[in-house]
């Protein structure tokens, strides 16, 4: 993920997409495949529900408007759970090329927004920050 990495913890990592819908897309995946939220364990819960505050604060810090999708696996498929963040900026909104071919035009980059998205976190969060491990929590 390197630069498009917006904030992490043991169980989950929230990054910038390379190849974005939206300017300043952020994602949350489980480091550890998930098919769907209630199996995941009440202390994975916690840890995502601590993730999503604080990129959602940075988020609503750039716009007060955006889509939250959260994907989960139905019965008999094999789809990694996670959430994806769509910020709704006013001079961000589609227009003919995109509605006509489904091409997104973005004018932030990844990298750009994951940077803008923890410098907010960093100058704004005070909630303590768990270390990054290498390795993902057991499930």
């Amino acid at each position: 993920v390197g630069p498009r990495l917006v904030a992490a913890n043991r169980s989950f990592v929230a990054f910038c997409p390379v190849a974005p819908s939206w300017e300043g897309e952020v994602w949350l995946l489980a480091r550890r495949h998930v098919r769907h939220l209630p199996r995941a364990r009440s202390a994975a819960l916690s840890e995502l529900a601590a993730l999503l505050n604080r990129v959602l604060r940075a988020v609503e810090a750039v716009t007060p408007a955006y889509n939250m999708m959260l994907f989960a696996a139905a019965p008999g498929m094999d789809l990694h759970f996670h959430v994806e963040i769509a910020p709704r900026r006013e001079q961000a909104l589609k227009a003919g090329l995109e509605l006509a071919t489904g091409i997104s035009v973005v004018r932030q980059s990844p990298e750009d927004a994951a940077h803008a998205y923890r410098r907010w976190i960093t100058e704004h969060d005070t909630a303590p920050r768990a270390a990054t491990p290498t390795q993902p929590s057991p499930e």
